[in-house]
């Protein structure tokens, strides 16, 4: 059985205690800072972590074949009557929820409008959704910046056993 644990600490006495009682049960193995978790780029500095999605960002631009960046992420007007397929629009929906959860705020009003319009999808909704991509593309990296005002300490722990977790 494994474990992956992502934990910010105070100060070094705080991890230090943590620490102490988390070895008592586990086998713990410091792995150092992390580049990417739960699908976040993590870009580290003197006391501060710089957290963005622009891989996923990147990704997917790539499957909705975006390559064009856009500076604002809403302003199609036109409406079609011509019914979008539901699945890749709920798809896409889904997606940049995620995204706009995580560490993007800015474009929840956009995901929320199209969160509307997923059970009836309409191609100009699509070129809505496709829209929102192009502008996270042009500034995917824009994230949440977390500032300390100490140096911040934090350690990911992992434990590995003998069965897999199911």
């Amino acid at each position: 059985m494994w474990m992956t644990c992502f934990c910010a600490f105070p100060n070094t006495a705080a991890l230090a205690e943590w620490r102490g009682a988390l070895v008592q049960h586990l086998t713990v193995e410091g792995k150092g800072v992390p580049e990417r978790f739960l699908g976040m780029d993590m870009v580290w500095g003197e006391g501060q972590v710089q957290i963005s999605g622009k891989s996923a960002i990147i990704s997917l631009a790539d499957d909705f074949m975006i390559n064009k960046p856009a500076a604002i992420p809403y302003l199609i007007i036109e409406d079609s009557a011509e019914l979008a397929e539901i699945k890749p629009f709920q798809i896409l929906v889904g997606r940049l929820l995620f995204i706009s959860r995580m560490w993007r705020p800015d474009i929840r009003y956009a995901v929320n409008q199209l969160c509307s319009r997923a059970s009836q999808p309409r191609v100009s909704d699509v070129r809505k959704g496709c829209r929102v991509i192009a502008y996270l593309l042009g500034t995917a990296d824009e994230g949440i910046r977390l500032r300390g005002v100490k140096k911040m300490e934090i350690d990911i722990f992992t434990d590995a056993g003998e069965e897999k977790l199911e």
